[in-house]
């Protein structure tokens, strides 16, 4: 006997960006537990990529747009730490240096998403260890960039700069944060670690059920391309992007990528400094005045 089913609606609020999920999903609430099927491992990996991307690219989306940064720290083969856990220490300690910073300029505690990568060779050794950190654009770049440093050594007036610094500003596309998400994410899941602070807000999920009919389901799959049809479903976003997928037991899947209409990403503001997003912000004050490390 074939269960009962129902065209299930997920909409994910993610900042200025809006994900719709369609779907039909079976009731499958009868007595005693039904078999699980085991994916392989290959699968398993795979589908916990595509989760992980997922995840992340929300959580950028809720949390940070243009004006607010992406970071990229290396270090210079004299400091190179011997192991992820030495690195996650230099980090902490970096993101401190900026916490306080930002403390004597009267600005609150940073917020970021920060991961570090590396490769391993054969025999389990560490290279190309460096970290990423997506933060809000409170603080100069200048600023950002000097505070990744080492400890001073005996005889330097300075402290030495840690390696290489790139600070970039977030440019989201018409679908968001896809590309800078499946860039953080690359590679074998296990050869990462995340961090982020406090407080950080979480996408809104809302979910509606027998709102879509499978007639309309199938009608929508068909127009999926059509970017007026999905407008006039969802009136306040604009549309970027939308996929289907057929399933052999649930039959069409669709998902939706749109944008907010009042938010023109081409004048987006930074929501700290109140600045234009495409104009380099020009710093006053400590936060942009060169000082000693």
């Amino acid at each position: 006997m074939i269960p009962k089913s129902f065209i299930r609606e997920k909409k994910i609020y993610c900042g200025s960006f809006l994900e719709v999920e369609i779907y039909r999903v079976y009731d499958v609430t009868k007595k005693g537990r039904k078999e699980k099927k085991q994916k392989s491992s290959l699968k398993m990996i795979q589908a916990n990529e595509k989760n992980a991307k997922k995840k992340l690219r929300r959580k950028i989306a809720a949390n940070f747009d243009r004006g607010d940064y992406v970071v990229h720290l290396t270090y210079a083969p004299e400091f190179l730490p011997d192991s992820p856990e030495e690195a996650e220490k230099i980090l902490t300690n970096y993101i401190r240096r900026i916490n306080n910073r930002r403390k004597k300029e009267g600005l609150p505690k940073m917020k970021y998403i920060a991961v570090t990568e590396w490769k391993e060779k054969d025999g389990g050794k560490i290279y190309r260890l460096h970290h990423h950190v997506i933060m809000d654009g409170a603080l100069c770049r200048d600023t950002i960039e000097e505070l990744w440093t080492a400890p001073r050594r005996k005889g330097e007036k300075v402290r030495p700069s840690l390696g290489y610094v790139n600070v970039n500003r977030l440019q989201p596309s018409e679908t968001g944060f896809t590309d800078l998400a499946n860039y953080l994410t690359k590679g074998i899941p296990n050869k990462r670690r995340w961090r982020a602070s406090q407080g950080l807000k979480e996408p809104v999920v809302k979910k509606s059920d027998y709102r879509w009919s499978g007639k309309k389901l199938n009608q929508m799959a068909a127009l999926v391309d059509v970017h007026t049809e999905w407008e006039k479903l969802y009136p306040e976003y604009w549309y970027s992007k939308a996929t289907t997928k057929l399933d052999e037991m649930r039959g069409w899947m669709i998902s939706i990528v749109m944008r907010k209409k009042e938010s023109d990403v081409r004048n987006a503001k930074n929501r700290h400094t109140g600045d234009i997003a495409r104009i380099e912000r020009i710093c006053s004050g400590k936060s942009c005045k060169r000082t000693k490390r």
